[in-house]
C-alpha cells in the first residue's frame, strides 16, 4: 500500500470513510459494542492497522473525554518515541509543543461538521523532548454511544527543511549578478532571474513558458539545438562556452555560458540549467589587444601557444618563433611555405588536414580545429593541436587570410594512448570485469563477463545487476550493496551467478567501491572468475592467480637471491618480458637506476620489517624507462619461514605526467594556488605562488602576515576585509591589486577566493593568484592608443564615424558633429538610418538586418539625402569600409561629405546641357534621348508613341509689332500652357524659334494623340496678357505615330514636321496626322 504522502485528498477521504463504515458495521452487528468501550477501541485498532501497513502514523482520540487517546498504531509509536501502551495513558495535548497546545485545543473544540477537517501545522513533541513538524488530518467518527476522531499524521520536518534550503537557494539565484536560467528538455523557460531581466530586457512574466530559442541568433541556432542541448540532456556538463544571445530589442549580446543537466528527485534529466555572463566588455578588450601583434605574441608564448598567419592570396605562411622553437628550429631557420604546414605534415594526416582546411575555407565551419603530426628539425614527429579561422574574405566571399594558433599536445596524446591500452586490457581480460552505479545499474561489461555469463554488453549495460543473481542469492546482493555503500571491499567471495541460459555459474568475485574525486562512493567494480569446473582447493589457489593475472599492476616474486619466481600478465605488459623470459632472471635487471636502494628495501622485507611503498625508475626490455610505485611483502612457506619477496609495481607515469602538466600549466599561465585553513590559520601555497612573488619555498614559509606584507596599506585593508567576509559569511571575492615582490619588482595580481563549508561552517578558503602585469600594461597601452585615435579623428577634415558590426555609431568626430548637428554623446545611440532620409533606395524586397545593410554598403560611394538633428535635409556622400580588429571581428568606418555646393553646380551644368535657355523646357538633345527611350519601351511593351510637331501661326508679326521681349515672354507662356495639357510622363520640348515638339509614350491607340492635340489647340488658342497687351495666337500641329510612321527618332520627327506643314497648307490652327502623299 502506498504511503500518506502519495495519497490524494480524495483517496484519503475514501480510506477514512471506509474505516467508518467498517466500524458502523461492527457496531450494528454487535449490540454489546454500544455498551463496551473496549470493543470500540478494538475496532479502531483494526482500522489503524490498515494505515500501519501503509507506513502511515495514525491514532484515535475521544473528542468528549479530555482528548484521551483510544488507540494508536505502530507508526505513531515510532514517530513519538512512546510505546503503544504509553500512548494510551496520554492525552492528545501532551503530544504537542507547549506553545501550540492552547491554539490546537480551541481548534479541536469548535463545533464539528461531521466531514473531513484539517488542522495541519502542528508541532509534535516526542518522548525525548524533540520537536517534529507534522501535518494532521482528522475525520469524525460518530457512533450511537460515543464520539471519536481518526487522526492521520504526516511528518513534514524534512520537507520543510528542504523548502527552507530551496528558498535560500532561490534568493541566491535571484540576486546573482549572472543570468541564471532553467528550461525544460524542449527548451521552454522555467526560471528567469533578475540578472537575466536586466541583460536581455525580458521580464520573467514575459518569457517564462516561452521557448529559449527566441534568444538564439539565427547563425548559431542550429548549433545550439543540434549540438549543445543534446550534449547537456545526455548528462554532459558544459563548463564554459562563448556564444551569443539576442535581447528583447534585437541587440546581439556576447555571453559566456555554463550549462548542466537539471535532474528530478530520481536523478532523471528533466531540463537544462544555464549560467550566462555578459562578456561584451571582455570581448572588446580582447579585440583591442589583438591589434598589438607583439603583445599578442607575448601572451601566446606565456600560454604555450604559437601563432601562424596564412596569406592565402599571396601564398605565404608566417610562423612565429614559438612554432619554430617547438619544432627545434632557431628563429628564422624554419623553411618558408606557400600553404599551411607545407612539407611538415605526417603522410597519414595529409588528406584529413587538407579536407578540414578546404571545408573551413568554403565556410563550412566557424573554426578550423585540427590535431596532426608534424616533423621536427630532428626528423621525428610530434603531435600539435591547431585552431584557426578565416579573418578576411573578398567581396565574393573568397578567403584572403587565415590566422590561428598551435600547441604541442604530444603529452596528452600519450596519455590518451595509455587510456586506450588500459581499455584494451580490460576488454581482453578472461575474467568478468563489471562496473555499476549505486542503484545497481550496469555501466560496463567486458568480454570476460560476456564469455562467463552469456550476456552481451549491449544486453546488460543499462539493466540491473539483479539479472544475473539467482533468487536465493538476492540477500547476498543486499549485503554486498551495504558493504560497498559503506566504502568497504568485498574480497574473494565464492558465490553463484545465473548464466543467460539459466544454468548456475560458480564464481569467485571481488567487489570494490568506486569513488569520485571527492572520495564519495558512486558505484562498484567487480572482478569475477568462473570456478565451476574446479574443486574448492583449486579454486582458492586459482582465485589469487586470477586476480594477479587480471591486474593492470605488475605482480611478481623473487627468492632471497633475487631470482624471479613468478611473473604476471601485468608485469609482461609493463616490462615487456614474457613469463618464460622473466622466470629465473635477476630481478635487478629491471632497475634503471642504481640498484642499491631497491636491494636495501628488499633486504628489509626479507627480515620481516614493514616497508612503506616507494617509487623508482624501472627499465623495460627495450630499454625505455617506466616510473613505478613498488609495494613489497614477504613470501612464507607452510612453516611460516620467509622464502622470498612478493612485489607489486604500479605504473605511475601518467600520474607523474599529470603532476608535471599541472605544474607547467601554473607556470605558463602565471597562476598559483593557495589555501587557508580557518581552524589552524595555516596558509598553503603552490610553487607558482612563490615564483610570482620572487620567493623560494626553502627560505619562506607562507603566513597571513608575511603574505600581506608585500602590499600597500590600502591593498592590505582590502584583502583583510575580503578574507574576513569569506571566513565569516562565506562570500567569494575577486580582487586586482598591486604588490612589490621580494626582489622589489612592481606587479599587478588578481586574487580569487572561495569558501568551503562543512556542517554549515566555513573551514577553508581556497583561491588562486594570477600575474596580470602584462594585461594591465596592455590595457594602459590601449588607452594611450585610444586617445591618439580620438585626436586623429577629431582633426580630420571630413566627417568620420566608427560603427559596430550592428551599425551603431561608436565614434563621431568633430566634423561629423558639425555636419549633422549632433554632439558625440547624442550620436552614440544612432545608426546610419537615423542620419539619412532613405538608405534602402535600392528597393530591397524585405527589410534588411543591420549587419546585412552594413555589408551591402561596404566599398561603395553613395549619394544620399542627409538629415540633420534639426530635421533639415541636404545632399550627402557616404563611403563605408570594413576594418578587421581580430579573428572574425570586424567594425566599419564611414566617411561623409556635405555635397550641397557640388550638387548645385551639377544642377546648373545639367540645365545648360539639356534645357532650353529661354523656356526651361528640354532642348533638342534631351528631346532625342527621351524619344529614344519611349521607342525602346514601346518595342518591349508593344505600345504606341505619338510625336506632335507644333508651330505658331504668324509669330513673326508678334516680334515685329511688339518687340522680341514680348515674343520671348509669349514663348515661355506657351511652353507652360502646353505642359499643362499633357501627362507627367509626356515631354514638351522647344526646338528653337516658334517650334515645339511633344512626345507621348505608352499610347494604346493613335486616336489618343489626336485627343491631346485637340486639348493643346484649345489651350494655346486662348488670349495671352503680356505687359498690359492682349495677344491672340494659334498653333498648328502635325502628328506621327510609332511604329506606323517610322521606327527611329529622325523619321518620326520628319514625318510629324511634314504633317504640320500639310496642316498649315489646309488652313492653320488645326492638326493633321502624317500620311504619305504622292510627290
Amino acid at each position: 500500500m502506498q504511503g500518506l504522502e502519495n495519497l490524494t485528498r480524495g483517496e484519503l477521504l475514501q480510506l477514512v470513510r471506509g474505516l467508518e463504515q467498517r466500524l458502523e458495521q461492527v457496531e450494528k452487528g454487535n449490540a454489546a459494542a454500544r455498551r463496551a468501550p473496549i470493543e470500540l477501541d478494538f475496532v479502531c485498532a483494526q482500522a489503524l492497522q490498515v494505515l500501519d501497513n501503509s507506513g502511515v502514523p495514525a491514532f484515535v482520540y475521544d473528542t468528549g473525554g479530555g482528548f484521551r487517546l483510544l488507540a494508536a498504531n505502530q507508526c505513531m509509536s515510532a514517530l513519538s518515541g512512546y510505546a503503544p501502551e504509553e500512548l494510551l495513558n496520554l492525552g492528545l495535548m501532551s503530544l504537542l509543543a507547549h506553545e501550540d497546545r492552547e491554539g490546537v485545543r480551541r481548534l479541536l473544540e469548535l463545533p464539528r461538521q461531521g466531514g473531513f477537517s484539517s488542522s495541519g501545522g502542528w508541532r509534535h513533541r516526542t518522548k525525548l523532548g524533540g520537536i517534529r513538524e507534522v501535518e494532521a488530518s482528522g475525520y469524525d467518527l460518530v457512533f450511537k454511544s460515543r464520539h471519536a476522531r481518526f487522526v492521520i499524521v504526516q511528518d513534514v520536518t524534512h520537507r520543510k527543511r528542504e523548502a527552507l534550503v530551496h528558498q535560500r537557494l532561490a534568493s541566491i539565484v535571484e540576486h546573482s549578478s549572472d543570468c541564471i536560467v532553467s528550461t525544460t528538455v524542449d527548451g521552454t523557460v522555467l526560471t528567469w532571474n533578475r540578472a537575466a531581466e536586466r541583460l536581455f530586457g525580458y521580464a520573467a512574466a514575459e518569457i517564462i513558458g516561452r521557448s529559449i530559442e527566441i534568444l538564439w541568433p539565427a547563425e548559431i541556432a542550429e548549433q545550439e539545438k543540434v549540438r549543445l542541448r543534446p550534449r547537456v540532456l545526455a548528462g554532459e556538463y558544459i563548463d564554459y562556452k562563448e556564444t551569443a544571445r539576442l535581447s528583447k530589442s534585437g541587440e546581439r549580446i556576447e555571453v559566456s555560458m555554463s550549462a548542466a543537466p537539471l535532474r528530478d528527485g530520481m536523478g532523471a534529466i528533466v531540463g537544462v540549467s544555464s549560467i550566462l555572463r555578459d562578456i561584451r566588455q571582455q570581448k572588446q578588450q580582447e579585440r583591442l589587444v589583438a591589434e598589438g601583434h607583439q603583445r599578442l605574441k607575448l601572451a601566446l608564448e606565456s600560454a604555450g601557444l604559437s601563432l601562424w598567419d596564412w596569406d592565402i592570396l599571396g601564398s605565404r605562411v608566417h610562423y612565429d618563433d614559438g612554432f619554430a622553437c617547438l619544432l627545434g628550429y632557431q628563429p628564422g631557420e624554419l623553411p618558408s611555405a606557400s600553404s599551411l604546414w607545407e612539407g611538415l605534415v605526417h603522410p597519414d594526416d595529409i588528406a584529413l588536414v587538407a579536407e578540414r582546411i578546404a571545408l573551413h575555407l568554403r565556410g563550412g565551419s566557424e573554426v578550423c580545429e585540427l590535431e596532426l603530426r608534424v616533423r621536427t628539425h630532428r626528423s621525428d614527429w610530434i603531435w600539435i593541436g591547431a585552431r584557426g579561422r578565416v579573418v578576411a574574405r573578398d567581396n565574393t566571399g573568397a578567403p584572403l587570410r587565415m590566422m590561428g594558433t598551435s600547441q604541442d599536445i604530444s603529452g596528452r596524446k600519450r596519455a590518451e594512448h595509455a587510456d586506450q591500452v588500459l581499455a584494451a586490457f580490460l576488454q581482453s581480460s578472461e575474467d568478468s570485469i563489471i562496473s555499476g552505479s549505486v542503484d545497481g545499474t550496469v555501466l560496463s561489461w567486458n568480454r570476460g563477463a560476456e564469455r562467463i555469463l552469456g550476456y552481451s554488453a549491449e544486453e546488460m549495460v543499462g539493466r540491473n545487476i539483479r539479472t544475473i543473481y539467482p533468487d536465493e542469492r538476492l540477500t547476498e546482493l543486499a549485503w554486498i550493496d551495504q558493504r560497498v555503500r559503506a566504502g568497504q571491499t568485498v574480497p574473494h567471495l565464492e558465490t553463484t551467478r545465473r548464466h543467460r541460459d539459466g544454468r548456475a555459474v560458480q564464481m569467485t568475485i571481488t567487489v570494490a567501491p568506486m569513488r569520485d574525486a571527492e572520495g564519495r562512493v558512486i558505484g562498484s567494480a567487480s572482478l569475477g572468475s568462473d570456478i565451476t569446473q574446479r574443486n574448492r582447493e583449486e579454486a582458492a589457489r586459482s582465485l589469487l592467480a586470477a586476480v594477479a593475472e587480471s591486474s593492470q599492476d605488475a605482480i611478481f616474486s623473487h627468492d632471497p637471491a633475487y631470482q624471479i619466481l613468478s611473473w604476471n600478465r601485468g608485469a609482461e605488459e609493463m616490462f615487456g618480458y614474457t613469463t618464460a623470459q622473466a622466470i629465473g632472471q635477476d630481478v635487478r635487471v629491471l632497475i634503471a637506476e642504481a640498484p642499491e636502494p631497491f636491494t636495501a628495501q628488499q633486504a628489509r622485507v626479507l627480515r620481516a620489517e614493514r616497508v612503506a611503498p616507494f617509487e623508482l625508475t624501472a627499465r623495460r626490455s627495450n630499454g625505455d624507462p617506466v616510473h613505478v610505485s613498488v609495494s613489497a611483502a614477504p613470501l612464507q612457506d607452510k612453516a611460516s619461514r620467509i622464502v622470498g619477496v612478493a612485489v607489486v609495481a604500479r605504473d605511475i607515469g601518467t600520474q607523474k605526467r599529470l603532476e608535471l602538466l599541472t605544474s607547467r600549466m601554473q607556470s605558463i599561465g602565471h597562476v598559483g594556488g593557495w589555501a587557508f585553513d580557518c581552524r589552524s590559520h595555516k596558509l598553503f601555497w603552490t610553487d607558482e605562488m612563490y615564483r610570482i612573488q620572487d620567493l623560494s619555498p626553502e627560505h619562506f614559509s607562507p603566513t597571513v602576515e608575511g603574505a600581506t606584507a608585500m602590499y600597500g596599506p590600502d591593498a592590505i585593508e582590502v584583502i583583510r576585509q575580503a578574507v574576513h567576509r569569506a571566513v565569516e559569511l562565506g562570500e567569494p571575492f575577486d580582487l586586482e591589486l598591486p604588490l612589490i615582490t621580494a626582489r622589489g619588482r612592481n606587479r599587478w595580481v588578481r586574487i580569487i577566493g572561495e569558501a568551503q563549508h562543512e556542517d554549515g561552517k566555513v573551514t577553508h578558503v581556497f583561491g588562486a593568484m594570477q600575474d596580470i602585469t602584462a594585461r594591465r600594461e596592455t590595457e594602459d597601452a590601449l588607452r594611450d592608443s585610444e586617445r591618439q585615435l580620438e585626436t586623429i579623428l577629431d582633426n580630420a577634415a571630413e566627417g568620420m564615424m566608427v560603427l559596430s558590426p550592428g551599425g551603431t555609431i561608436e565614434r563621431f568626430n568633430r566634423q561629423a558633429q558639425h555636419i549633422f548637428g549632433y554632439d558625440a554623446g547624442e550620436a552614440h545611440a544612432l545608426t546610419l538610418k537615423h542620419l539619412t532620409l532613405e538608405l534602402n533606395y535600392d528597393h530591397v524586397a524585405e527589410p534588411e538586418s543591420a549587419p546585412a545593410l552594413m555589408q551591402r554598403l561596404i566599398g561603395s560611394h553613395r549619394e544620399l539625402i542627409g538629415r540633420r538633428k534639426d530635421a533639415s535635409l541636404f545632399p550627402l556622400e557616404l563611403a563605408v569600409s570594413e576594418i578587421t580588429i581580430g579573428p572574425g571581428v570586424a567594425k566599419f568606418t564611414a566617411v561623409v561629405r556635405d555635397i550641397t555646393e557640388r550638387k548645385s553646380w551639377e544642377s546648373r551644368i545639367y540645365n545648360l546641357a539639356y534645357s532650353d535657355s529661354l523656356t526651361g523646357l528640354p532642348n533638342r538633345l534631351l528631346l532625342r534621348d527621351r524619344l529614344e527611350h519611349a521607342v525602346a519601351a514601346a518595342q518591349r511593351n508593344r505600345s504606341l508613341v505619338g510625336v506632335l510637331f507644333l508651330d505658331l501661326d504668324h509669330f513673326k508679326s508678334i516680334n515685329d509689332s511688339f518687340g522680341h521681349h514680348v515674343g520671348d515672354a509669349l514663348l515661355r507662356e506657351i511652353g507652360e500652357r502646353a505642359k499643362s495639357c499633357v501627362r507627367e510622363i509626356d515631354t514638351v520640348s522647344r526646338l528653337g524659334g516658334d517650334e515645339f515638339v511633344v512626345v507621348l509614350p505608352e499610347l494604346r491607340e493613335s486616336g489618343d494623340a489626336g485627343a491631346v492635340a485637340r486639348k493643346i489647340l484649345a489651350g494655346l488658342s486662348q488670349p495671352y496678357r503680356i505687359d498690359s497687351l492682349e495677344i491672340a495666337i494659334t498653333p498648328t500641329l502635325g502628328i506621327s505615330i510609332y511604329p506606323d510612321d517610322g521606327s527611329d527618332c529622325d523619321t518620326l520627327l520628319r514625318c510629324a514636321d511634314t504633317a504640320m506643314y500639310h496642316a498649315k497648307e489646309s488652313g492653320k490652327n488645326r492638326f493633321e496626322f502624317f500620311s504619305p502623299r504622292p510627290s
